[in-house]
């Protein structure tokens, strides 16, 4: 009978000690995934270089004598492809969804250059807002959580490294858990183990979160 009760106290003692590390390693692992999208939801594929061509092109209309005159009058519509400005065309200006980038005019404002990111229309967040030579919308071009996950950007990074991380972890915490003689007391040690890798690994990330993009503007 003794024996049957400390079998059931060691399942019981096992099964509980695993709840704990498997719940602490999934919570672990999500905060790794917030970090990482927070760490780069501002270095979307191809964000940069749009925005550096988009500035580029902008450089060069306002260069061109000719061309600025022709707005200047209204010779030139107000707005369109930015390819349509020139007789001769400058060379290669579309995004990286292979969209041509735009133009817009007028005496207040004077000239902008875009993209219509990736849906190919006025507006949109992250992936699919409007890339402007002067970065006037950037909040709007923050990678979503959602487009971050279908991007493909976390698979590589976290599922992999992030993964091991956490079933280290757990495995560590389980371990600690179940070689602790005072685990069904309530006993402070062992919750505190609990608490102590929380702390630890959430001030981890913590700190990539906010100081990281602060050192790598890119935000890789």
């Amino acid at each position: 009978m003794a024996q049957s009760n400390d079998t059931k106290w060691n399942t019981k003692r096992i099964t509980t000690s695993l709840c704990i590390a498997f719940g602490t390693g999934i919570l672990l692992y999500l905060i790794l995934l917030y970090a990482g999208w927070v760490n780069l939801r501002d270095s979307s594929p191809g964000k940069f270089r749009t925005y550096h061509m988009t500035k580029s092109a902008h450089q060069d209309v306002i260069d061109n004598e000719g061309v600025m005159e022709k707005l200047k009058s209204g010779i030139l519509p107000d707005h369109g492809e930015y390819d349509s400005l020139f007789d001769h065309p400058l060379g290669y200006r579309e995004d990286q969804w292979g969209q041509r980038f735009k133009y817009e005019w007028n005496e207040e404002e004077g000239l902008t250059i875009f993209s219509l990111g990736r849906d190919g229309q006025l507006g949109g967040t992250g992936l699919d807002a409007d890339i402007y030579h002067d970065q006037r919308n950037y909040e709007q071009t923050l990678l979503t959580f959602r487009q971050f996950y279908e991007s493909g950007l976390w698979t590589n990074s976290i599922v992999k490294n992030g993964g091991v991380f956490a079933f280290v972890v757990s495995l560590f915490l389980f371990c600690r858990l179940q070689f602790s003689k005072t685990t069904y007391q309530g006993s402070r040690l062992s919750w505190m183990s609990v608490v102590y890798v929380l702390f630890v690994f959430g001030l981890a990330a913590a700190i990539g979160i906010f100081l990281l993009p602060l050192h790598i503007p890119s935000g890789h």
